[in-house]
């Protein structure tokens, strides 16, 4: 269970002045809060999960694309190929689109039994 975020407000005079709990923001209200013009003195400040993601900013597509350049070269390095690591790692999403897709056409909810059957080996 999440617990809510929460907002610290600061006085004029830099010191802590009180801290509100809200609910979680999706991340298109960071820009919102961000732009919100304040009085003199006062400011926001993202703090835990929030700033978190705001430094993570588009680092998933880099991991992601590292890690799929690693388990290439681990590949080609099994295989002493540059051809079959290709066929590998372009035949599993295949694969576990026709299970999802064969799970969606005879009418079953993708629970967990159904996520643990596709992370088995």
């Amino acid at each position: 269970m999440k617990s809510p975020p929460i907002i610290f407000l600061l006085g004029p005079s830099g010191y802590y002045a009180r801290s509100e709990t809200g609910q979680l923001l999706p991340v298109e209200t960071f820009a919102r809060v961000d732009n919100c013009k304040l009085p003199e003195g006062f400011a926001t400040e993202w703090t835990g999960i929030s700033l978190e993601q705001q430094q993570a900013g588009s680092k998933t597509l880099i991991i992601l694309l590292l890690g799929l350049a690693f388990v290439f070269l681990v590949l080609a390095a099994q295989y002493e190929s540059f051809k079959l690591p290709f066929v590998v790692i372009l035949s599993v999403p295949r694969a576990v689109f026709g299970a999802l897709g064969l799970q969606v056409m005879r009418g079953l909810v993708n629970d967990v039994f159904c996520q643990v059957g596709l992370a088995e080996p």
